[in-house]
């Protein structure tokens, strides 16, 4: 029993440390991308890529509440720290990717925008790969969502993706804040070719 103690207490230290003020060590979000457009053959194909530079300060046309055809879909780039735990001695096979299943986002207004939107769960699929990146779509306005300020407010997003390792863990990662600011004409979205 007193050498379980020791052990115990370890892990329970290096698991704190993992996560300190909401920001884990182990799932990071780096930047927020828009998609790239290709034109071509008469349809429209978007692609979100951890590589793209970070979109700075989304619009999204207001005026126009969120439907299935009308919202702001921007992909979070999230960095998987845990090395591959898999092995060719034994067979042991990698159980460290990580399987994005849910973003939880809280609206917050900038300046005079008064903004009513309550949290968020907005499902996702997507992995991240062990020791690897990947970019997570995320409908940050999904069908349906009421109190979004009118144009020319300024809207701060705060979240963080939930998931699982595919060993069973639930994991989330560090929490990211991001800036939109809404707009009110035609195609002024700036993923209206995606959606």
């Amino acid at each position: 029993m007193t050498t379980l103690r020791p052990t115990l207490l370890l892990a329970a230290l290096l698991a704190a440390s993992c996560t300190t003020n909401n920001e884990n060590g182990i799932l990071v979000i780096t930047k927020v991308v828009a998609p790239t457009v290709t034109l071509g053959g008469g349809s429209t194909t978007c692609t979100y890529s951890p590589t793209s530079d970070e979109t700075i300060f989304a619009t999204f046309n207001a005026s126009v509440p969120p439907t299935s055809t009308h919202g702001l879909r921007l992909a979070a780039v999230v960095q998987n720290r845990l090395a591959p735990n898999g092995s060719n001695i034994g067979g042991r096979l990698n159980n460290f990717d990580f399987l994005a299943l849910q973003a939880v986002v809280t609206y917050e207004g900038v300046g005079a925008a008064a903004v009513s939107i309550p949290q968020q769960l907005i499902p996702l699929t997507g992995t991240v790969p062990a020791n690897g990146t990947a970019a997570i779509g995320i409908d940050f306005f999904p069908p349906g969502t009421t109190g979004i300020p009118g144009p020319g407010s300024t809207i701060r997003l705060v979240f963080h993706i939930e998931g699982k390792l595919l060993d069973g863990s639930t994991l989330k990662s560090s929490e990211y804040n991001y800036i939109v600011t809404t707009c009110g004409t035609g195609n002024c979205d700036i993923t209206a070719a995606c959606q």
